[in-house]
């Protein structure tokens, strides 16, 4: 008998044997996830409908959620404000008198705005009394000055257009007026227009790096220094004192008192807490030149007063407002709006896909009334 070793048939069939042993796994494993695949393809055709119409109620739910925010005419208020006033300011060759009755139209619609139907001062409220936001931004706590704010603002343009320049009037500001009046203290009238290294301190950061700020700011100081300035008769030092000197609280008395005497002219009423918002656009629009005709020393003291607005009081309240409120808030209602958007057009691609390709029923019936009667013998 010869030894196993001997044998090299039984070693094939030994290799034989390992090798089916070994590769006889791959098609078990292949059928298990061929009928896994044919059962989660069976479960979905029959729940597609199904979960498409649930995806299509939780996309319109999310767009209905985006609406209770803010409804698409507040939203693009909101837009334009945060838009034209903060990153589009000084931007170009606008005058600073434009700009100021660009800000006065826009954040006085900014603020009749409704978010989650309420009125705005409500909504600012409940963010600037919150916890996080009094510890994180204590300058912003919320006060009846911060609510008379608001409920000035919506009461519309004119009316915020005055409450600005009062703020800005006020004592706290001194100090960045007489940045923009120092040269006239200096020099007289045979002064040199502040330049842009100076005014640049009163420039939030974001608009110190934006393309073309220095040429533009450069433009409208060298535009206000003409404007101001007397006749020839009159240019002596002791007015351009007296203008580096105004008394803005009296500049803005002043001129709300012409705006009355305006209002009345064209037929409103010197009351101007009932003009309505078309009414206060057309008096605020045609303020300037009225003041102008009527009284040169106040115009030109009025056209300091609108540039210390447009280059100190704007600038800074609405890049606090805007980055603190008027971005997340939007960022916020942006998300539910896409994100309902894009649930709803992909849920309702899946919906189409499932009725055209389902097999109509009372064909599906015939086709198995036609197996069970065929005569298979």
């Amino acid at each position: 008998m010869k030894p196993i070793r001997d044998m090299p048939w039984l070693d094939q069939e030994t290799a034989t044997a390992d090798a089916a042993a070994r590769s006889g796994t791959r098609p078990v494993v292949r059928r298990r996830l061929a009928v896994r695949l044919r059962k989660t393809g069976r479960w979905f055709n029959r729940w597609t409908g199904l979960i498409a119409v649930l995806g299509i109620v939780l996309g319109a739910g999310s767009i209905y959620a985006a609406q209770r925010l803010l409804n698409n005419l507040d939203a693009k208020k909101l837009t334009a404000f945060a838009r034209e006033v903060d990153q589009e300011w000084f931007s170009g060759d606008r005058d600073f008198r434009e700009l100021n009755l660009l800000y006065a139209q826009r954040a006085s619609a900014a603020a009749r705005v409704e978010p989650f139907g309420k009125p705005l001062v409500k909504t600012m409220e409940a963010i600037r009394t919150h916890p996080l936001v009094i510890e994180n931004f204590p300058d912003f706590i919320w006060d009846q000055a911060s609510a008379d704010h608001y409920h000035t603002f919506a009461k519309g343009p004119l009316h915020s257009y005055f409450l600005r320049n009062q703020e800005i009037a006020g004592d706290w500001y001194t100090d960045r007026r007489g940045i923009i009046t120092e040269p006239l203290l200096q020099r007289g009238w045979n002064a040199e227009p502040p330049r842009f290294g100076d005014l640049e301190m009163l420039l939030p950061e974001n608009m110190k790096q934006r393309p073309g700020i220095e040429q533009a700011i450069t433009g409208q100081v060298a535009r206000l220094y003409t404007d101001i300035r007397p006749p020839a008769g009159e240019a002596t030092y002791a007015s351009a004192v007296a203008m580096a000197e105004t008394d803005y609280m009296q500049v803005v008395r002043e001129v709300r008192l012409a705006a009355q005497r305006y209002a009345e002219k064209l037929g409103y009423g010197s009351d101007l807490n009932r003009l309505t918002i078309a009414e206060q656009d057309v008096v605020l629009l045609g303020l300037d030149s009225y003041i102008h005709e009527q009284d040169a020393e106040l115009w030109r003291r009025k056209q300091l007063a609108d540039f210390c607005l447009a280059m100190i009081g704007v600038p800074e309240a609405t890049h606090a407002y805007v980055n603190l409120c008027v971005r997340p808030f939007m960022a916020v209602r942006s998300t539910f709006e896409y994100t309902g958007i894009f649930l709803v057009v992909g849920f309702s691609m899946l919906l189409a896909y499932r009725v055209l390709t389902a097999r109509p029923i009372g064909r599906a019936s015939r086709d198995a009334e036609a197996f069970r009667s065929t005569d298979w013998v």
